[in-house]
């Protein structure tokens, strides 16, 4: 029996709800300040590869050069004039600009995805994993409910979740690229240590060789942990306790490729 008025009653409810929409609005608020500007610094690298990897700083020798040699995948398939190439990689840019930053999400995704893959679709002399990879993510990302958790123009209150599936299908393509890379370095030629010999010899490997020798280093480290790293790194990356850990090894082994080939 509750001995307190009507009035004081419905206050006390009154009360209760104000204070629990300040626990759900400060709990969202903790949410963005976590997730928002370390999204942010894994989305700038989309902007910046655009500019690097896909053409965008030398856009006029790629794409404005008559001599230069196109393979598009669709026969009879031809790029656009040098102005209408700048024009689609502006938007592909400020498309990207619009993931990183969180804005008009689903928008900037498709800013961001229809011209890559149009550019894709234009040469496919530039084709590895690493480039089909980009733009599945770009499709996922605009196709799937990531736009709950990385929209910074969502209003507070509205759905922060993302369905579980969503998460599954994009680390199944993280998965999936290293784990292959893994199973295609089990031959004889790779892990008997002559599949790239001497790339030892390159400056990026000069910590290793102060205690191996180049021969052991062109093995052991080239050859062996390469492939050992592929195979497992997958795994690695599945689980909270060993996630950070799998992704220092795979930002120092990305950063040591990109000194190493032209991808």
């Amino acid at each position: 029996f509750d001995g307190r008025s009507p009035v004081m009653r419905r206050k006390s409810r009154q009360l209760a709800n104000s204070q629990l929409c300040a626990d759900d609005k400060s709990e969202c608020d903790e949410h963005d300040k976590l997730i928002f500007p370390r999204c942010t610094m894994e989305r700038l690298c989309m902007v910046l590869d655009i500019v690097e990897e896909r053409g965008l700083a030398d856009i006029d020798i790629k794409w404005g050069d008559p001599m230069e040699c196109h393979f598009p995948l669709i026969h009879g398939m031809k790029a656009p004039s040098l102005p209408w190439m700048i024009l689609i990689y502006t938007i592909m840019w400020i498309g990207a600009f619009g993931i990183m930053l969180g804005s008009r999400f689903k928008l900037a995704c498709a800013c961001f995805a229809i011209p890559y893959w149009y550019i894709f679709f234009l040469d496919k002399s530039y084709w590895n994993n690493h480039t089909y990879l980009y733009g599945i993510v770009a499709i996922l990302f605009w196709g799937t409910e990531a736009n709950n958790a990385l929209d910074a123009t969502k209003m507070k209150g509205t759905e922060r979740t993302v369905p579980l599936w969503n998460y599954f299908i994009l680390k199944f393509q993280f998965f999936a690229l290293y784990f292959i890379a893994g199973l295609k370095k089990f031959s004889v030629e790779w892990l008997s240590g002559y599949a790239m010999m001497n790339l030892s010899r390159h400056w990026i490997f000069s910590p290793f060789k102060l205690f191996l020798t180049m021969k052991q280093t062109d093995f052991f480290i080239v050859h062996w942990f390469a492939f050992i790293f592929d195979l497992t790194v997958g795994f690695w990356m599945l689980f909270d306790k060993t996630r950070i850990p799998a992704m220092v090894f795979c930002t120092a082994f990305h950063l040591m490729n990109s000194r190493l080939f032209n991808i």
